[in-house]
C-alpha cells in the first residue's frame, strides 16, 4: 500500500463525516460556541530581549478590524499526527457551513466582531456525536476533499484603507490541545467553545530596504519577527502583518439533560497548532 500523504487521512476522514455522520448507538449532543477574548491594543510600542537588556523596537500593535476565514466545517478530533497533521483515531463534527459548494466559495467568516455577534451569524445547531476522547478541534478549509485555491483568509488592521487575502495552503487551523482531553459519555450535552485574541494579531513597522516583500519585520536590533501576510503602505515606508490568533478550547458539559451548559473560554494563550 502507498503512503498516506500529508493531510489526506485528515482529507478522508472530514469527507466521511459529512457523508455519514454519527455511527448508531448512544450518543453525545454537541455544538460549536466562539468567544472572542480580544482587548484592545497596547498603546506602547513592542519589546523584544536583546544582550539581556529590553529594547524598545519600531513594531507597535495595531487594531485587527477584519479578520475572516472560508470555514467549511469544524469538528472534534481525537489526536493529531505532529508531523503529517493527520487525524489519529475518531474525529466527530461539530458544524458544517450552509454557504460552501466548494472550498473556494465558502463564506468568509469574520471573527472580528463581538461574541455575540459571531455566534449569531455562526448559528451552531446541536449535533449527534460519537461518544469518545478527544484532544484536539479542527476548523476546516478543505471542502470534501477539494482544497482551496484562492485567498481563504481576508485581514485588515492597522492604517491599512481596505483588506488584504492569502491563501493558507493546508487544509485548517488545529486548537490548542484540550486540556485535561474532552472525553465525552453517552447522553453528554456539551458545547465547545474555541476562544481567540486578536490584540497581538496586527503589527506595524518600518520597512526594511533589505526585504521590503518578506511576510516579517524587523525590530531595531536586527532580530526578524515572523507573520503569516504582510502589506507595504503606498508611501514604500510602513509594512503592516498579521499572524493568525490561536484557538483555545472551553467546554461546558451536562450530561444529565439535553440542554448544553453555558461555556465561558479561557482567554487564548497563543499556542495553536496548523
Amino acid at each position: 500500500m502507498a503512503p498516506t500523504s500529508p493531510h489526506r487521512s485528515w482529507l478522508l476522514a472530514v469527507a466521511l463525516l459529512h457523508i455519514t455522520g454519527c455511527a448508531a448507538g448512544g450518543s453525545v449532543t454537541a455544538k460549536l460556541e466562539l468567544h472572542n477574548n480580544t482587548a484592545a491594543p497596547a498603546a506602547a510600542p513592542l519589546t523584544t530581549q536583546s544582550l539581556h537588556d529590553e529594547r524598545v523596537t519600531s513594531l507597535s500593535l495595531s487594531s485587527t478590524r477584519y479578520f475572516a476565514m472560508k470555514l467549511a466545517s469544524v469538528y472534534l478530533a481525537e489526536d493529531v499526527d505532529p508531523t503529517t497533521l493527520d487525524n489519529r483515531g475518531q474525529a466527530a463534527m461539530l458544524w458544517v457551513s450552509p454557504h460552501c459548494t466548494s472550498a473556494d466559495d465558502c463564506y468568509l467568516f469574520d471573527f472580528a466582531r463581538s461574541t455575540d455577534a459571531v455566534n449569531a451569524d455562526l448559528n451552531s445547531q446541536g449535533l449527534d456525536v460519537d461518544p469518545g476522547t478527544y484532544r484536539y478541534a479542527r476548523m476546516e478549509f478543505c471542502y470534501h476533499g477539494d482544497r482551496p485555491t484562492e485567498a481563504n483568509i481576508v485581514w485588515q488592521g492597522g492604517a491599512m484603507p481596505t483588506s488584504h487575502g492569502f491563501l493558507e495552503n493546508m487544509c485548517g487551523v488545529t486548537s490548542a490541545e484540550f486540556n485535561p482531553p474532552l472525553v465525552l459519555q453517552p447522553g453528554d450535552s456539551v458545547s465547545v467553545a474555541l476562544g481567540y485574541d486578536l490584540s497581538n494579531a496586527t503589527q506595524a513597522g518600518d520597512v526594511d530596504p533589505s526585504n521590503p516583500g518578506s511576510n516579517a519585520l524587523t525590530a531595531d536590533d536586527g532580530q526578524g519577527v515572523a507573520f503569516d501576510d504582510c502589506v507595504v503602505d503606498l508611501s514604500g515606508t510602513t509594512k503592516t502583518c498579521f499572524r493568525m490568533p490561536g484557538f483555545t478550547p472551553g467546554v461546558g458539559q451536562n450530561a444529565a439533560g439535553p440542554a448544553a451548559a453555558s461555556v465561558v473560554a479561557p482567554s487564548d494563550d497563543g499556542g495553536s497548532g496548523g
